[in-house]
C-alpha cells in the first residue's frame, strides 16, 4: 500500500518533487481564480509543466472534475504502475466520503488486507485523518491536484 514506483518504498510525492526540481529554475503563472476566490496557476521547471510531470510520474491525479488536460499523463502513470499506482489508494476527492462502495485505485487486484485498511476504519473512532502524517501520500496528491486545475487553458 505504500507508493513505491521506481523511487523506493518510502517515496512521497513531496520528496519526488523536491528531487525533480532540485536546483532548477521555476516559473509560475497565475491563470485565474476558482469559485472560492483562490488563485490558480501553472508552474514550470525549465519549461516543463510541473503538474504534467507529477501526474505522469504517478504522484498526482488528473482532476477530471475541472480539466481533462492531464488524462493522458495519468493513463501513462497507471500503465507503468508509477508512483501511487504501484500500490492501492483512494483518490483524494473520494477519501473524505469513503464507504464500502468507494473505488480503490492502483493495484489490479486489491488485496483483502488493503481493502480493509483503506475502507475498514470508515466508521471507527480511529479512522485515519487526512491531516495525519500517516495519510501524507493522499494529502500530497490532493495538494498536487490543485495545481492541475485549469480555468481557461491559456498560459499567461
Amino acid at each position: 500500500m505504500t507508493p513505491a514506483g521506481n523511487a523506493g518504498p518510502a517515496a512521497s510525492p513531496r520528496d519526488e518533487l523536491v528531487k525533480y526540481s532540485a536546483g532548477r529554475e521555476w516559473e509560475c503563472d497565475l491563470i485565474g481564480t476558482d469559485k472560492y476566490g483562490r488563485s490558480l496557476g501553472k508552474c514550470f521547471v525549465e519549461g516543463e509543466d510541473v503538474s504534467a510531470w507529477m501526474v505522469r510520474s504517478g504522484w498526482a491525479l488528473s482532476f477530471v472534475r475541472y480539466s481533462h488536460e492531464y488524462d493522458h499523463d495519468e493513463a501513462a502513470a497507471r500503465d507503468a504502475k508509477a508512483g501511487l499506482w504501484a500500490g492501492a489508494f483512494i483518490a483524494p476527492w473520494d477519501w473524505r466520503h469513503r464507504n464500502e462502495s468507494t473505488v480503490v485505485l492502483g493495484a489490479v487486484s486489491v488485496p483483502v488486507e488493503a481493502q480493509k485498511a483503506l475502507l475498514g476504519a470508515v466508521s471507527e473512532a480511529e479512522a485515519p485523518d487526512i491531516r495525519d502524517a500517516r495519510s501524507r501520500p493522499q494529502r500530497a496528491a490532493a495538494s498536487a491536484s490543485i495545481i492541475c486545475r485549469e480555468i481557461d487553458g491559456t498560459r499567461r
